[in-house]
Order: C-alpha cells, then structure tokens, then sequence
C-alpha cells in the first residue's frame, strides 16, 4: 500500500493551480467533522452543501482520494494538501469544512511534520445515538 508522503513525491503539480490557490483569501472558519462509519455523515454533508453557506465537505485525508483527488487541489505535501483541500471547498463568505474518520486523520495526521495548520479547525464529532440502526446501515 503506498504511503500517504509518498503521493505528494509521485504526483504531477501544476504550478499554475497552485498559483490560483495560493491567491485565495484566508478562510474565516474551517472545521472538521470526525464521523464513524453509517453515522449518516453523507446526508449531513449533502445538507451542508446545499446551504451554500458552510463549505462543501467531504472525505479528502482518505489514501485514495488523496491519489485520485480532483485536478483542482494540489499540494506538494501533507501540510499543504488540507490547506489547499479547504479553499477549494470554501464558499464565498469563507467557511469550509472536511469530514474524515478517526483511522483517515490519525493516518494523515501522521505523514504531517508540521500539524499547526490543523490547531485552528473546529472538531465536530458525529455519530448515531441508536447503535443497532448504525450497525445495520
């Protein structure tokens, strides 16, 4: 399985995008929503979403959607991929947010040499209060 340091080393950069991030204002507020699996998590963020007021969040520190993520974040590192990742999924009035497991953070958490950028997010832990419906979802 290939390391989370090792698709930033790997994967093509455009230079260009980067530039275009890079200009972006500074977010007024980012978050992360900490969910556990079928604790209805897609349906939070669908609803978020649709707001058009709190970001667009959506599982982004998971290996493989780091590998296959869309064209438009890049990054040259794990300290500058979440930072990329939350202004591309910003909305206007500047708030973005990313929802990701414990096993996905703590994985990604652990490529990071420098973990100051996470300090500022807001943590929303989601879960089901009715564990048997989790666990038949």
């Amino acid at each position: 399985m290939i390391e989370i340091s090792e698709i930033f080393n790997i994967s093509p950069i455009s230079k260009c995008r980067l530039k275009a991030i890079d200009v972006i204002t500074e977010l007024r507020r980012k978050y992360l929503i900490a969910i556990t699996p079928h604790s209805g998590s897609s349906y939070l963020c669908d609803r978020i979403t649709q707001t058009r007021r709190l970001g667009f969040p959506q599982e982004m520190l998971e290996v493989l959607t780091i590998q296959t993520r869309p064209n438009t974040i890049e990054a040259r590192s794990p300290e500058e991929y979440p930072r990329n990742a939350t202004h591309v999924k910003m909305t206007k009035n500047g708030i973005s947010g990313i929802k990701a497991s414990w096993f996905q953070f703590e994985k990604f958490s652990a490529a990071m040499a420098d973990h100051s950028y996470l300090k500022d997010f807001k943590y929303i832990y989601l879960t089901r209060r009715d564990l048997a419906a989790q666990a038949v979802s």
